[in-house]
């Protein structure tokens, strides 16, 4: 359970190589592990202000909040419990480059993410020794998957396709299959045809499974009818109301104020919550949230202005997002 490359990956990636092509590896994660976690009483390193693990790279030393961006030092000891068993849960681009430089010593790799873009010209200074030849194989997230054009690439691997399916958010399914037709189309660009591996637990998800025959006309199907069985859009409308607050009490308390103001429901429309977001608490700020759905979007603008209507305590703050982009 802790092989990154496959075998046929590996032996795809040995024969790109030897014919002396190049390959894009695409893993979702950047830093060297998501999590860090000690192995004597399961503590995970969490950020004091968000809800979330915090990211170890390794090639800074220190442990990375990727929503707030507090960092600190990789400890020794578990804060916990004081044991020294703190173990690197999981995978990002850096460990995916030095597994590839332990499998195939001598090839040359460049990660490509936003730890390394964020200096000036990384971004064009990658990208132009990937074109020139100088760099074998490009590792990254989601930005090696897009609208590049580099005729020698003959393979493209993804190496965790999984990551985004178990989000929850309706929309995953669909942005699984947009990224993986999207890195697939980076392989065979030039006069040599490409290959594309995929790495999955779920290879029975339509995602997944269509996506690997690019049939967009049968995955919009499918979806439509998931779409269309619990109310979610295009099926209806859709508006993601969020209280934020340093108290946990007053964003819950302000959440359900506002649920009850919409009793009783049109017929057509649909309350989900409140509940807490599936991120509950990023910058110090606690997150509640409901999610409203609506046959059409009057009967969705009468119900936000059933909410808008209402007082928002102090010190909470009410963000209203029609056609949200993310429901995370």
């Amino acid at each position: 359970g802790r092989t990154l490359f496959s075998r046929r990956l590996r032996e795809l990636l040995g024969e790109c190589l030897g014919r002396g092509e190049q390959a894009i590896l695409l893993m979702q994660r950047r830093g060297w592990a998501p999590i860090l976690m000690c192995r004597d009483c399961g503590h995970r390193i969490q950020c004091p202000d968000c809800s979330v693990s915090e990211v170890v790279h390794r090639r800074s030393g220190d442990l990375r909040c990727h929503y707030c961006g507090h960092h600190q030092p990789v400890p020794a000891r578990c804060p916990a419990c004081a044991g020294d068993l703190l173990d690197a849960v999981g995978a990002g681009t850096e460990k995916v480059a030095a597994h590839l430089e332990r499998l195939m010593p001598g090839v040359s790799s460049a990660i490509l993410d936003r730890d390394t873009v964020r200096r000036r010209s990384g971004l064009q200074d990658t990208l132009g020794a990937f074109a020139a030849g100088a760099v074998q194989v490009l590792i990254g997230t989601q930005m090696v998957a897009k609208g590049h054009h580099f005729p020698n690439v003959t393979l493209t691997g993804v190496i965790h396709a999984d990551a985004m399916l178990g989000l929850p958010d309706f929309r995953a399914a669909e942005r699984t299959f947009q990224l993986l037709t999207q890195v697939a189309g980076r392989a065979g660009r030039g006069e040599r045809p490409g290959r594309v591996v995929i790495q999955t637990y779920y290879p029975d998800h339509a995602a997944v499974r269509l996506a690997s025959r690019h049939d967009v006309t049968t995955f919009l199907a499918e979806e439509l009818v998931f779409r269309r069985s619990f109310a979610y859009p295009p099926t209806t409308r859709l508006a993601l109301v969020r209280w934020e607050a340093a108290s946990e009490r007053a964003a819950r308390d302000a959440a359900e104020a506002s649920a009850r103001a919409l009793q009783p429901l049109p017929e057509r429309v649909r309350l989900r919550g409140p509940a807490p977001a599936p991120l509950e608490r990023i910058r110090g700020l606690w997150r509640w949230q409901i999610l409203l759905a609506a046959a059409n979007r009057e009967l969705l603008r009468d119900a936000l202005a059933a909410i808008e209507s209402g007082a928002v305590p102090r010190r909470v703050r009410r963000v209203i997002d029609v056609d949200p982009v993310t429901t995370l």
